[in-house]
């Protein structure tokens, strides 16, 4: 891990720790719920990955008892890269496909890029390149659409992918959510 990187992990760790305190004494189960999840973040890229599980998962708790679906969304969002990370890209795709049908339900459209491309990144692992292209497409043309910086990247992905596999049907195959199902059900 770059120094630099622990630094900053470190100080937004301890903001997300102060803010979660004052939303403690303040009542905010919202407000916990956000700062939980900002921190589970600060430790999924520090490499603390049962300490994100941990706090992904009250934070989702949160999020349920407060009735914020668009908050359950973004934690399954966050719990998908930790999923597939450390469990598996199979495990990981379903928690995605979670966070997609929220995402849809309560129309928010980058949530629902995220799931896509979370899904797509997930797809590829496990060797279904041409599913993973159509989401990652759809995921692109998401984030181009609401003019935001994770269109880059998504396409440079999407731009490596295509080059790949250059004779792939466009538009053939979706993620298509499931269930209802949540992790902690």
């Amino acid at each position: 891990m770059r120094p630099h990187l622990s630094l900053c992990s470190l100080a937004a760790g301890d903001l997300q720790e102060e803010a979660l305190a004052l939303f403690r004494e303040l009542g905010s189960r919202l407000g916990q719920a956000n700062a939980l999840l900002a921190l589970g973040r600060v430790r999924y890229v520090s490499g603390q990955y049962a300490a994100a599980g941990d706090l992904h998962e009250q934070a989702l708790a949160l999020y349920r008892d407060v009735g914020d679906l668009h908050g359950e969304a973004e934690v399954l969002n966050s719990m998908g890269a930790l999923v597939a990370e450390t469990v598996g890209p199979g495990d990981g795709l379903a928690v995605y496909q979670q966070a997609l049908l929220l995402a849809r339900e309560v129309a928010a459209p980058l949530e629902e890029a995220g799931a896509l491309e979370g899904a797509a990144h997930c797809q590829q692992r496990i060797g279904n390149r041409e599913t993973a292209l159509v989401n990652l497409r759809e995921a692109v043309a998401i984030y181009q659409r609401l003019g935001v910086p994770e269109a880059k990247p998504a396409a440079d992905l999407l731009t490596s992918l295509e080059a790949e596999a250059p004779d792939s049907p466009r538009g053939e195959h979706t993620v298509r959510p499931t269930t209802r199902n949540r992790p902690g059900d």
